[in-house]
């Protein structure tokens, strides 16, 4: 039974290639696949080993495909069984994934890919594979642009079909003489998305001189279509200037993201998006949007009337005596300097001064 994803879920491994069309569930039959003694390559295994649907596990939905293994006695040094399908077509730039739950180690498996679309000349295995645990669901994919293929009787160890490639096979063999049992589930195909390099740019400075960000010891990550809003793409300040970037491989198509603080304080403002069609550079933005306001240059005239310290007598101009302010901006020098005021020609005994500040 087929059916169409639009989103991939995946647990041990993220798989971030594309969209995911599963070709057997295994919810209601066995799809395109043999009894393992239907292939004449097959051996060292009884008549009455068998591949049906199961529910005794299953990854997704109530059931998988059960393999059962039973060891012909009468055969030394294990076996090798070749599962038929040859029916089930995948593009040759694809991906082919599937789930395998098993309690033996000991035999190994893989994928063979008939290469018989137009320009394809024969049968090209995938790597051999073990599950790491025993009796758990795990993940393994095959990559037709990147794997490294060996060649079986037809082969030549490349993919070089144009417009599509068959599922050929899983082959499994051992040199142990034990009976196995082996689920599979979901085998599915992950269509090929280009991908391209997109470098995201946010400035801290607003957050560092609030206190909000500590340079050295808090770091910012986007987290995003890119990466399943899982984080974890931390961005570096390379010059120290307050500006972090970071370049990753994003997928074609619609892109949205945000960026985070330590990987828990997201920003609190709505997904940024993008289109990615090529390599691209974002615009730099503030983190959360939030920047300084714009200086902006004002005059302040600053007075004081000096009459009750003439009468006094603590204040004679005649004597030289001059009035001054100092203070903490950068204009009064920090409090290091001083600025003379001067008399008011148009009020008796007030000292004025009009001074710029920003």
């Amino acid at each position: 039974m087929k059916r169409l994803f639009t989103t991939l879920v995946v647990l041990s491994l993220a798989v971030t290639f594309g969209f995911a069309q599963v070709i057997d569930d295994f919810e209601t039959d066995i799809g395109n696949w043999e009894d393992p003694n239907y292939s004449g390559s097959t051996s060292g295994v009884l008549e009455s080993s068998s591949f049906t649907v199961s529910t005794e596990q299953a990854h997704g939905g109530s059931s998988s495909g059960k393999l059962e293994l039973l060891d012909d006695t009468a055969v030394a040094d294990g076996y090798f069984v070749r599962l038929n399908n040859r029916d089930d077509q995948i593009a040759p730039d694809s991906k082919l994934g599937f789930w395998v739950y098993t309690a033996t180690q000991d035999v190994e498996f893989r994928l063979v890919i008939w290469d018989n679309g137009t320009g394809g000349d024969g049968y090209e295995a995938g790597p051999y594979w073990t599950v790491a645990a025993a009796n758990t669901w795990e993940y393994f994919e095959l990559d037709l642009m990147t794997a490294t293929f060996t060649g079986w009787i037809t082969g030549n160890g490349e993919i070089n079909s144009t417009d599509f490639v068959t599922i050929e096979s899983i082959q499994l063999n051992t040199t142990t003489d034990a009976d196995a049992v082996f689920y599979f589930d979901d085998i599915a195909e992950i269509a090929y998305v280009p991908t391209f390099d997109v470098t995201f740019s946010v400035n801290m400075n607003f957050q560092i001189d609030a206190g909000n960000f500590v340079v050295g010891t808090d770091f910012v990550d986007v987290a995003g279509s890119l990466n399943g809003w899982a984080g974890g793409d931390v961005l570096a300040d390379a010059d120290a200037d307050g500006i972090y970037e970071g370049t990753f491989a994003v997928e074609e198509g619609a892109l949205e993201y945000k960026f985070r603080i330590n990987g828990t304080q997201w920003e609190n403002v709505d997904n940024r998006t993008a289109t990615i069609t090529e390599d691209t550079v974002l615009p730099t933005v503030w983190y959360d949007d939030q920047e300084p306001a714009e200086l902006v240059n004002v005059e302040v005239l600053i007075q004081v009337d000096m009459t009750v310290q003439l009468l006094n007598g603590n204040f004679d101009p005649g004597a030289g005596d001059l009035i001054v302010v100092r203070g903490s901006h950068d204009n009064y020098g920090n409090w290091g300097g001083a600025i003379a005021l001067t008399l008011d020609p148009e009020q008796t005994n007030v000292y004025i001064g009009i001074h710029q500040f920003d």
